[in-house]
């Protein structure tokens, strides 16, 4: 680690790590993103961060719908700032 933590706080670390799983995923996350900028690659580096990449949602295109109507009514209804310019080449 880095030093940082203050003494006490690093001897209750530990027991916290087991209770709460949200704060181990949060602590392997930190030392993963360390490992990896260190270089340090264990055995399962790659997959591990290929399995998570594969669990993350892919979105391609919203939703079609996804634009609400009042914001289209809203587009519909105000001219375009370029419309002057435009009749005045026309």
């Amino acid at each position: 680690m880095d030093g940082e933590l203050e003494v006490e706080h690093a001897r209750e670390l530990p027991s916290l790590l087991k209770r709460n799983a949200g704060l181990r995923g949060i602590w392997d996350c930190y030392h993963l993103i360390g490992d990896a900028l260190r270089g340090v690659q264990g055995p399962d580096l790659r997959a591990r961060i290929c399995a998570r990449l594969d669990s993350e949602p892919t979105a391609l295109a919203p939703p079609r719908g996804s634009v609400s109507q009042p914001a289209l009514r809203i587009a519909e209804r105000e001219p375009s700032p370029y419309a002057p310019s435009s009749a005045m080449i026309a």
